[in-house]
């Protein structure tokens, strides 16, 4: 479960990083010239977008991994033991 959220994460960053682009897609870095559905299409195809949502999943693969390590959560690292 702790995977899938971890991909499900990394596919959402997709939206934001794409909006950012698009809105500097125009000429000389202006407003842009086709709608964000075209644009969005178009880099969603891109191969090099896999990477974010396979960060996700590795990221938090390592995360359970570590977690489940340990001999009993309370032994696990946490911000509140700090």
């Amino acid at each position: 479960m702790a995977c899938a959220l971890g991909f499900a994460l990394g596919a959402a960053m997709i939206v934001p990083i794409t909006l950012m682009a698009w809105k500097g897609s125009g000429p000389d870095s202006g407003p842009p010239t086709e709608s964000f559905l075209t644009f969005f299409v178009r880099w969603a195809a891109d191969p090099f977008m896999l990477v974010f949502p396979a960060a996700g999943l590795v990221t938090a693969a390592l995360y359970w991994w570590h977690w489940t390590r340990s001999e009993s959560p309370s032994e696990a690292p946490s911000a509140i033991n700090n």
